[in-house]
């Protein structure tokens, strides 16, 4: 499974309620998954289509992934998880994104472009830095930095380009909504069995 990685001194910030995240995830021109994050308090669930879910507790550092088809779950403690954290932060640290100077029109909302690379993967950001939401949500989208592992960038990134091997994978937000997210998505479903 998966896992994307949290930096443990994003723990220390307030994120806001109620902020779902929908992107459409493309993989070589074809539309290959749905990503649905929902941000709560201290809490953020990342549902990957519907075969898995990521949930994190910002609070007290665990993890846990949820996969649905087998209805089963891992979990990982605070201090066993924040030291994961901390060892990937050192050996692989999240890369810095430079301004490309190109601006784009996405959904209406003018967009700065930045590229980073790392790992061989060439990434193209489409930052918002005056998207309207994004002075409300600050702390809860510099959380989602460190879970996806972004370069930190003042405004939303809309869309997100990456190129590796000749295959190109694009993510792009296709909705950004408040709406109230209840604290049963954040917990382990009746019948699901641990691994």
């Amino acid at each position: 499974m998966k896992h994307f990685l949290i930096l443990s001194f994003f723990t220390t910030l307030a994120v806001h309620a109620d902020l779902i995240i929908v992107e459409e995830m493309i993989l070589n021109g074809k539309v290959s998954n749905l990503q649905t994050t929902s941000l709560r308090s201290d809490k953020v669930r990342i549902d990957h289509g519907d075969r898995q879910s990521d949930i994190f507790d910002l609070k007290s550092s665990e993890f846990v992934g949820l996969i649905h088809q087998h209805k089963l779950y891992s979990r990982i403690g605070g201090k066993n998880y924040s030291s994961q954290i901390a060892r990937a932060h050192v050996e692989n640290p999240i890369p810095e994104a430079k301004a490309t100077g190109k601006t784009e029109i996405i959904d209406g909302k003018e967009c700065e472009i930045f590229s980073h690379k790392a790992s061989g993967v060439s990434t193209r950001l489409w930052v918002a830095k005056a998207h309207p939401l994004y002075a409300k949500y600050k702390a809860a989208l510099l959380e989602m930095r460190a879970l996806n592992r972004e370069p930190f960038i003042e405004g939303i990134i809309l869309k997100s380009e990456s190129k590796k091997l000749g295959v190109t994978e694009t993510k792009k937000v296709t909705s950004l909504k408040e709406n109230k997210v209840p604290d049963s998505i954040f917990l382990v479903p009746a019948g699901y069995k641990k691994q």
